[in-house]
C-alpha cells in the first residue's frame, strides 16, 4: 500500500474504533464500519482528484493516470 492510501486506511480505523464508555480497556473495532468508511473516503479521494485534473479530448488517459500517480500505483 501506498503512503496516502495507509493514511487512509488509518482515519478508517480510528472511526470504526470505539472504546467503551466504562471500561477503560475495552476497544471495539467494527469490521463492517470500517469497511464502509474506507470505501467512502477512497471514493472521495478520487472524486477530489478527477474535480482538480483538467484534461484535453487527446489525453484519452489521464484520468486513470492520475488517480494511480496519486496512489504511487505502478501498473
Amino acid at each position: 500500500m501506498q503512503n496516502r492510501i495507509e493514511e487512509l486506511a488509518r482515519k478508517a480505523r480510528a472511526l470504526a474504533t470505539t472504546k467503551d464508555a466504562f471500561e477503560e480497556y475495552d476497544v471495539y473495532f467494527d469490521a463492517e464500519k470500517f469497511e464502509q468508511v474506507f470505501s467512502e473516503l477512497l471514493i472521495k479521494e478520487c472524486i477530489n482528484i478527477v474535480n482538480h485534473v483538467v484534461c484535453d479530448e487527446r489525453e484519452v488517459r489521464c484520468i486513470d493516470d492520475v488517480i494511480n500517480e496519486h496512489f504511487g500505483i505502478k501498473e
